[in-house]
């Protein structure tokens, strides 16, 4: 073959080839590429009824609306997320898309074959089923393929479905995203009565027990304690609320299959009750997940059971000081009579209303004055007989007096043990700074003309 002729050869070929292509690229590009449209989806958000979502190799998801309440029915009738699914809903409900095909050969392309897509099927109480296929092949970040039951036609949507979803990493379903993981909603005013009853030495002690009461004279309800045994010190009715509020934002970490084993429920380690005066609002704390976490499982009901970290379980073992007044032993200079403060060997320090005056950075030191935590454990109370112990007697001209006894020894690293007098079988764990303040360096206190402790 002549060289001219190889040449037109070649030339003949890349024009076939350049033809070729051109007619794919141009006419799948006019098939493809339309401005914006609406998908002529119609229902009414508020009428929605049912939304079951689906996806290949994975456990689909059924939101059910019962009596205006959504539950995650594919979850044991848990709670659901309703800013979720409202959010779901008002999206597909204004939805609009670009159509790039609407020839049954090109669905594969897409990935939203009824074999490889992702789908939603939204129920309205007046309307059909509505059925959407979404494309397992995301076009680029905000965008999704989706096209309607029995259509071919497949349109690129402003809208990021898998994020509404929640769908992350391998592309399967999370049941836990639509699961409500709040623990408790309440209403801060309304709540009456707060108990929290722990198990401690194999019976049940309620470390808080609070309800509020109206005071005649003003007119007003207040928080009290409820007990026998009453600590001295008076209660912060601000963090009683404060306290009430993080329960409202308390979160579980996932929800777990009720009736699948014993979570501990029966015997639990702790119970928290939310009294509102028409009901209550309860939850149980049960047993340690496994022996190498401290999570514990959480119940608000027995078909509601949920696993909760360590560190918020803090939030909720807790005892009544935690309830406590800044300043418990009300120090203020212009009450303050006298403070007296005898030692185990037997020697005692007395500041009069003038030395109080001569030693305002040891009444700072008393302002500090706070409680650890209290004591319901039977095994130190009794070891307390004949135990050598400081005292701080503080004098007040209102009458306010108060007698503090602190155990010399530590009872735990750091912890001393202090009961007030007349306050009998409550007993307060104080840390170490608040001892050193109370009882060292007493040495380095102005006493005017006198020297040292007086024996």
């Amino acid at each position: 073959m002549k060289a001219k002729q190889l040449l037109s050869l070649i030339i003949i070929f890349f024009i076939a080839t350049g033809i070729f292509v051109a007619k794919k690229v141009f006419l799948k590009e006019k098939l493809e590429t339309k401005e914006y449209t609406s998908l002529e989806i119609s229902f009414n958000p508020s009428h929605v009824k049912e939304i079951k979502i689906e996806a290949p190799n994975s456990e689909g998801v059924s939101l059910i609306n019962k009596d205006n309440d959504w539950v995650v029915a594919s979850r044991w009738n848990l709670e659901a997320e309703r800013p979720k699914i409202e959010m779901l809903i008002a999206a597909f409900s204004n939805l609009t898309g670009e159509l790039r095909s609407a020839s049954k050969g090109l669905l594969g392309d897409y990935g939203i074959t009824e074999g490889k897509a992702y789908s939603i099927t939204i129920s309205t109480e007046d309307s059909q089923p509505q059925k959407f296929f979404i494309g397992a092949k995301k076009p680029s970040p905000g965008k999704t393929f989706l096209r309607k039951n029995n259509s071919n036609a497949v349109y690129l949507v402003n809208a990021d479905i898998f994020s509404l979803f929640g769908i992350e990493g391998d592309g399967s379903l999370d049941q836990n995203f639509w699961v409500d993981l709040k623990l408790l909603r309440t209403d801060i005013d309304k709540i009456e009565s707060i108990q929290i009853v722990k198990s401690i030495e194999g019976r049940e002690v309620s470390t808080v027990w609070l309800k509020k009461e109206l005071d005649t004279k003003k007119d007003l309800k207040h928080w009290v304690v409820v007990g026998e045994k009453k600590p001295v010190f008076d209660i912060d009715a601000s963090k009683i609320r404060s306290f009430i509020a993080r329960l409202n934002n308390l979160r579980a970490i996932q929800a777990v299959k009720p009736g699948s084993k014993d979570y501990g429920l029966g015997t639990p380690f702790l119970r928290i009750i939310l009294g509102n005066g028409k009901g209550r609002k309860e939850l149980i704390v049960g047993n340690e997940v496994s022996g190498q976490s401290k999570e514990r499982y959480v119940a608000t009901s027995k078909d509601s059971i949920y696993t909760i970290s360590d560190s918020r379980l803090k939030n909720l073992d807790i005892d009544i000081s935690k309830f406590f007044i800044d300043n418990p032993l009300r120090i203020d200079k212009k009450s303050l009579e006298s403070i007296s403060i005898s030692t185990p060997g037997g020697k005692r320090l007395t500041l009069n209303k003038d030395l109080i005056g001569e030693n305002m950075d040891y009444v700072e030191k008393l302002k500090k004055f706070s409680v650890k935590r209290l004591l319901f454990s039977s095994r130190y109370p009794k070891g307390l007989s004949g135990a050598a112990v400081y005292q701080l007697v503080i004098l007040k001209s209102d009458g306010s007096n108060l007698t503090l006894n602190v155990n010399a020894k530590e009872i735990e690293k750091g912890e001393f043990i202090s009961w007030v007098k007349d306050n009998k079988g409550v007993f307060y764990v104080i840390g170490k700074k608040v001892y050193e303040n109370l009882f060292e360096g007493l040495d380095q206190l102005n006493l005017g003309s006198r020297k040292g402790l007086n024996k």
